[in-house]
């Protein structure tokens, strides 16, 4: 059982630190006011410059990194102490992530009418992480809504 645990979770590792790569090269981009090479269809910049490239004034790279980075970190720990309480916040961050990148994709294809392979790439890494999530909380058989959330939730 924990050879499999330790399987899923560093696959995770490597996916969020290939977000990680990949948030960072946008934020660079943002901040020393470049273009990025984009290679699969030229619309990277239109995306990267619309209203939807950022929350007032952070650039979604700049959250980007920080999310990648905090999945990084509690990715680490769980390799190390395995505990259910940190698995939860785990899959509640990357079940966030999932549908801020839901949403991204759709203001790309249908709002923007432009794809940017960097957002693309990131919301890739997004989507493999919760699948490896969903996967590691299947095996260790870990309730994400246990009895005390439940009450809290008020959703008994």
């Amino acid at each position: 059982m924990k050879s499999k645990r330790n399987k899923y979770l560093r696959v995770s590792y490597v996916f969020s630190l290939l977000g990680f790569i990949d948030s960072i090269y946008l934020t660079i981009v943002h901040y020393v006011n470049s273009s990025p090479v984009c290679n699969l269809n030229g619309q990277c910049e239109m995306v990267l410059t619309s209203r939807f490239s950022s929350i007032g004034p952070i650039p979604l790279a700049v959250v980007g990194v920080g999310y990648y980075f905090a999945f990084m970190i509690l990715v680490t720990y769980l390799l190390f102490r395995f505990k259910n309480d940190l698995f939860r916040v785990l899959f509640v961050m990357i079940s966030f992530a999932l549908l801020v990148s839901a949403g991204l994709v759709i203001i790309q294809l249908f709002v923007l009418n432009a794809v940017c392979q960097y957002c693309l790439f990131s919301e890739f890494c997004t989507t493999v992480l919760f699948l490896l999530t969903l996967k590691e909380q299947r095996i260790q058989k870990i309730k994400i809504l246990t009895p005390e959330i439940k009450k809290k939730l008020k959703l008994n």
